[in-house]
This record gives C-alpha cells, structure tokens and sequence, in this order.
C-alpha cells in the first residue's frame, strides 16, 4: 500500500497486489513465453529450445565473464558471481560447507540463489537452469552440481561447488607394549 498526498483532506491510498494476487489475475507475459516455447519444441525439436536457453544466458555470461576476470581461487569466484547474481536480481550468496569423509575434509562453497526471475518459466522447460549451471560451471572452472532450484520446488536454488580437498588427520594410534615370554620369544 502505498500514500500520497493529493491535496488537502484525508490521503489517497493505493493498494499494490502481491505475488499470489498477481497469479490470480494471470500473467500473461509467462502465458505467452511458454506457449511461443512450446511452438518451437514442436516445430523445431528440444534442441531448438535448447539453443534459446543457451542464447538467453550468452550475454549475461560475458557480463560475468569479464568481471570475474583475474580473480584468483574457487571461494572468490564464487563470491563474486554471487554479488553479480545479486546485482541482477538474483538475490545470491554464498555458504562454506566442511564435509568430514573417512580419509579426507572437502571443502565446498554453495551458491544460492533466492530469487529466479525465469522460476515458472524453468519450472515447465528445465533446460533454463541447466545452461544455467553450466554457465556456472564455465565461470567458476570446476565442475559443479545442482542440488535444488526453486523452479523445482526447493527454497533457493543451490549450487554445489568444490573448493579444496584434504587429508582428514589421522587418529594417533593407541601403542601396545607387547610381552614375549621365553617359550613366545622368535628366534
């Protein structure tokens, strides 16, 4: 709701619809986009559709691109593509995750994503966020995995990154003072 003054006497008041008024009264733009998707799936096969999603992200990756240029390690990389998530509407961040395995400590980063402007659109044709993690993927330099989107009905979107691997330290060994007898004792 929103005031403004439109003179003397009481203030005019302007009611905004929320997300799930929105919906009720239909968004036509989302109508559209997937019907044209549709069309060209069957006109031009699921590579064509494939193509479009690929294209759509191009420019937003050479954006990137060009600013993630000379940052250094796994950890900043994904710091910064967060910031330019965010910067884009995304609403991103990052989390460290430790992971403690029998004989090794992964570290990873998992880029989130609270906001997907695409998030119903992806929801029918999930090549989006596919070319989407594979974008990711090329930025960062590393082979990284899609734990969840919202387009699938996660909270956020979550990209698992690997950061580091180490050599989980060992246990000290409990040290046993071992006994001959005569009759035990090797020769």
């Amino acid at each position: 709701m929103a005031n403004q003054k439109t003179g003397a006497g009481r203030p005019s008041r302007r009611y905004v619809l929320s997300h799930r008024g929105q919906a009720k009264l239909g968004n036509d733009y989302l109508e559209i986009a997937t019907d044209a998707l549709k069309v060209l799936g069957e006109a031009a096969g699921e590579d064509a559709i494939r193509k479009f999603a690929r294209d759509r992200f191009a420019a937003m990756e050479d954006r990137y691109a060009k600013a993630l240029a000379g940052v250094e390690g796994l950890e900043a990389r994904a710091d910064v593509l967060s910031e330019l998530l965010s910067t884009d509407g995304f609403v991103g961040y990052t989390r460290k995750v430790d992971t403690k395995v029998a004989t090794a400590l992964m570290h990873s980063v998992q880029l989130c994503q609270g906001h997907c402007p695409i998030q119903d659109l992806a929801r029918e044709f999930p090549v989006f966020c596919d070319m989407e993690t594979e974008m990711f993927a090329r930025l960062i330099g590393v082979d990284v995995r899609r734990l969840s989107t919202l387009a699938g009905g996660g909270h956020v979107c979550t990209t698992h990154i690997p950061v580091g691997r180490e050599k989980a330290p060992m246990r000290a060994e409990k040290r046993t003072r071992i006994q001959f007898t005569k009759q035990e004792r090797p020769r």
